[in-house]
């Protein structure tokens, strides 16, 4: 299971600033809606010269370089907020969030545990802090504190999936399951819950029970995208194929526009392939361009030329497939060796070489995943992943400036694209 689960932290935003109804405040909102951070930040500067003791325009400034990744600015702004008013509830929250995202573990529980001293049940502040213990590989404090959150908001579904997650860590399945099954049946239609508990009986060799709990969600939520790519996973596992078929099918009819799809087109080729559908299966591996899929692509192709009984083309794609994997130069060289010792090599005999090492490459990247997981995560990986989610921001807003540009919009500053020219 991932380190964090973003959508269940609490992520700061200005609207959660209390309302300030000066036009220029709303200028500034519409400014940052609209991803303009550094002209927003040049307004904020200057309406905090005129009024250095507005705490709404340094909580706003301060979430203005949060989400510019600009953390020491962020800290700076709100180390004075915090100076000017010491009981506000927010400032705390935001510099342990600097904290958590800077790597500073320090900083992260200083804060968080001031947000506490004021607000002994605030949420955000118990599960942040859970999360920062679970960063540093303290489990059972992440597992007291979640315990105390779950005490004071037992039905939250968030609470119960983070404290899943950590429980998972701790290898107890069981208790993982408690929780999110306790989550599920208070929030029968949450898709997140349904897809985490579906995840971990399948991590746990219980498909069966895996596709119970995806199936029975699908009753209330049949056009999920998440419940209906799982099932066609799931279905693939036991090998019901035309099943798996049949759910990612729904997946890419309803998809639009037809991007962000590439994990459903694989899916979809593993379950063609078996049938024998092979035309299809290369249409959807065609549509495939994202670049870190290209060892799953070749992969698959191969697959598609040994189903043909096309060996000589299937070593190849096997071939293509592990030079662009990690450690798949010394797999190439193991699968080389294998083949001398062969006395009377077949087509069919070579292929099962090529798999036996894609097996060990499998295993090997498992085991390093969950060396990963037990040392917690470092401050160089907390910084290199904000760095990663700023790149991420930077393409979203640069996307959505050409789309401004090709709509031909006038940016008001109220958010959205404004209004058309005639």
């Amino acid at each position: 299971m991932p380190n964090t689960e973003e959508a269940q932290q609490w992520r700061p935003n200005v609207s959660q600033v209390a309302q300030d109804d000066s036009e220029r405040m709303n200028f500034v909102r519409g400014l940052m809606r609209d991803g303009r951070t550094a002209e927003a930040q040049a307004e904020l500067t200057d309406m905090l010269a005129r009024d250095p003791q507005n705490t709404r325009i340094m909580l706003t400034l301060a979430i203005s370089h949060l989400r510019s990744n600009e953390l020491e600015q962020a800290a700076a702004v709100l180390e004075q907020l915090m100076r000017v008013d010491p009981k506000n509830r927010m400032g705390p929250l935001l510099a342990a969030s600097v904290g958590l995202r800077g790597g500073n573990a320090e900083y992260a529980e200083t804060h968080y545990q001031k947000a506490l001293q004021a607000d002994p049940t605030s949420i955000p502040a118990l599960t942040g802090l859970a999360s920062l213990h679970e960063q540093q590989n303290h489990l059972d404090q992440a597992v007291e504190v979640l315990s105390h959150a779950i005490s004071l908001n037992p039905e939250s579904a968030a609470i119960r999936r983070q404290m899943a997650r950590l429980l998972a860590k701790r290898d107890d399945p069981g208790g993982a399951a408690v929780h999110l099954r306790h989550a599920l049946d208070t929030h029968p239609k949450d898709v997140r819950t349904a897809t985490a508990l579906a995840r971990l009986h399948f991590q746990n060799d219980e498909t069966g029970a895996a596709i119970k709990v995806v199936e029975e969600t699908l009753v209330h939520s049949p056009d999920s995208r998440p419940l209906l790519q799982l099932l066609g996973t799931l279905k693939i596992a036991t090998r019901d194929y035309a099943a798996a078929e049949m759910a990612l099918g729904k997946v890419l009819e309803a998809a639009e526009p037809q991007r962000g799809l590439s994990n459903v087109r694989i899916a979809m080729a593993r379950a063609l392939i078996p049938q024998k559908k092979l035309t299809e299966a290369r249409a959807m591996l065609a549509q495939v361009n994202r670049r870190n899929l290209l060892p799953v692509v070749q992969r698959l192709y191969g697959d598609a030329f040994a189903a043909e009984s096309r060996f000589e083309d299937a070593e190849n794609s096997y071939r293509s497939s592990m030079i662009h994997m990690p450690e798949g130069e010394e797999a190439i060289a193991r699968v080389e060796q294998a083949k001398a010792v062969l006395k009377s090599p077949d087509g069919k005999a070579v292929l099962q070489i090529y798999e036996a090492e894609f097996a060990n490459l499998r295993e090997s990247f498992h085991a390093k995943a969950q060396k990963r997981r037990e040392e917690g995560v470092s401050a160089e990986q907390l910084k290199d992943m904000a760095e990663r989610r700023q790149q991420r921001r930077m393409r979203r807003r640069q996307m959505m400036m050409e789309q401004l540009r090709n709509r031909g919009a006038q940016g008001f500053g109220r958010g959205g694209f404004g209004r058309q020219s005639n």
